[in-house]
């Protein structure tokens, strides 16, 4: 019951971060600093992601309650594995499109179309992939899943350190995403532990995740609402680096 009331609440702190970076992605312009589309990538991302948290949650609470014997368990066991790999896969796309957020006016007009289907893509993938793997089996699952997102925390590890170097993402935004990273890399070793409970003489409870996931939440939406507060105010936020400046000597 707890870790069904927490998942809940990370569900709706992850739909306030995405509701406050779509606001930040309104009102900033396009300047040094300000990254609109930074957080309008982020906005949408998560706003996908937090709704197929939400949908999953539809059929796992009642399944919780009417218990293994009720004929919606096994739909929903089904279900756990492919939103479980679907948001997984999506996260990819949310890496992939900022790193080639400094790129994205060569793309022109595609660039929007191109997000919205690498969306779909990633989305269907993960799904896929939950499909063939079947019902929720803790060990294979948590395992596949922890491997996933080890390689993605790789991919962002890279991505953020290349955008340290540009100016399309401002430091709250930057710190947001990173913060995010956290949660997958901690998620990993709570998924692995889980995974072998069995073999193992000790293993943390459940819900301990999902309050640290509540928590990673919490920060990002914090980071969040200081960035469109800034914007209000008509505060600028830097980059993570700033730009260089050499004195050329003129005669």
């Amino acid at each position: 019951m707890i870790t069904l009331v927490l998942q809940s609440v990370c569900t709706l702190l992850l739909g306030a971060f995405a509701v406050l970076a779509l606001l930040c992605a309104r009102r900033l312009r396009s300047a040094p600093g300000d990254s609109p589309s930074g957080w309008w990538v982020v906005g949408v991302v998560f706003s996908v992601y937090a709704a197929d948290k939400a949908l999953q949650e539809v059929f796992g609470i009642p399944a919780f309650f009417a218990g293994p014997q009720a004929p919606i368990w096994p739909v929903y066991m089904r279900i756990a594995t492919m939103a479980d790999h679907s948001r997984t896969f999506l996260i990819y796309t949310l890496y992939a499109s900022l790193a080639v957020l400094p790129f994205r006016h060569r793309l022109g007009g595609l660039a929007r179309p191109l997000f919205v289907g690498a969306i779909l893509a990633t989305l269907a993938a993960g799904a896929a992939l939950g499909w063939f793997e079947g019902a929720f089996a803790p060990l294979l699952h948590l395992t596949r899943t922890a491997e996933i997102d080890v390689v993605g925390f790789m991919a962002l590890g890279s991505t953020l350190l290349f955008l340290m170097l540009k100016s399309d993402l401002d430091r709250l935004l930057w710190f947001s995403v990173a913060t995010y990273g956290f949660t997958s890399i901690l998620g990993v070793l709570f998924l692995s532990v889980l995974a072998w409970k069995d073999t193992s003489t000790w293993t943390p409870a459940p819900w301990t995740m999902q309050v640290m996931r509540c928590l990673f939440a919490a920060i990002m939406v914090y980071l969040a609402a200081e960035r469109y507060r800034a914007a209000r105010l008509g505060r600028q936020v830097r980059p993570m680096l700033e730009p260089v400046r050499v004195p050329v000597r003129t005669m």
